[in-house]
């Protein structure tokens, strides 16, 4: 990664707030593992970005590979997966949305997807790498994604697991444009999120490992919010070095 510090000590730079790394991800072994709350991400009536760097490993599926799933709570549950036909799938009972045949998500290949959406505009774009938006008019279908009393990553309920890797995951109150998710994905390496221009509507921020490694398990914190994901089935080793760069 073109960086002359030792892993051990950029890990110590930042616990103490001096910089920005990203040595570590979580894997996800598609049978039975994940990454539990009892809150979710408060989504509302507003707008919204959900974005997240994916590492995938098993292109089967069954009812499709869960990545993010809100249950219960208020307002209508929702999910973000790869469906059937292999495209990226948002769900909810206000609307649907795939990312269409162009935005494939590709195995063994780290990519950003981004999902935005613009309540207050009546529109929801899929990005892949900050690029290429496939939007959606979504008039007369919105309504309130409220805040959900479970919140799971890698599953949904006991079923339709993820195989591959998660890593620095967000969450925003805002829709991000296309230049800024491209800032985002700052040519295939994450960015610190906390020196982005749009920072005040980052709402949750899932480092995935990071800075600790190993020694984070058996939670992943919210670096931003007050979301704690417990890991489930899991191991430390779990927390990887696969990771985007």
């Amino acid at each position: 990664m073109g960086i002359a510090i030792g892993i051990s000590d950029a890990i110590g730079m930042a616990r103490a707030g001096l910089s920005y790394s990203n040595f570590h991800s979580v894997q996800f072994d598609g049978v039975d593992e994940s990454l539990d709350a009892t809150v979710s991400p408060n989504i509302g009536t507003g707008d919204f970005t959900i974005n997240f760097w994916i590492y995938k490993t098993d292109a089967s599926g069954g009812g499709g590979q869960r990545i993010f799933s809100k249950q219960g709570g208020t307002g209508s549950d929702w999910q973000v997966f790869v469906n059937n036909p292999g495209q990226m799938q948002w769900t909810s009972s206000l609307w649907n949305d795939a990312s269409g045949g162009s935005l494939i998500p590709s195995l063994d290949t780290w990519e950003m997807w981004s999902y935005s959406v613009s309540q207050s505009g009546n529109t929801a774009s899929w990005y892949l790498n900050g690029a290429n938006p496939n939007t959606k008019d979504i008039t007369g279908v919105t309504g309130d994604l409220g805040v959900g009393n479970s919140f799971t990553m890698g599953r949904h309920n006991t079923s339709y697991e993820f195989a591959g890797n998660l890593d620095e995951i967000s969450f925003w109150n805002t829709a991000l444009t296309e230049a800024e998710l491209l800032s985002l994905y700052n040519s295939g390496a994450p960015t610190d999120l906390s020196k982005f221009a749009k920072s005040a509507n980052l709402t949750h921020w899932f480092r995935m490992g990071d800075p600790g490694g190993t020694s984070e398990y058996p939670t992943i914190a919210d670096a931003k919010g007050s979301i704690t994901m417990t890991m489930t089935n899991m191991a430390s080793s779990n927390i990887t070095t696969n990771v985007p760069s």
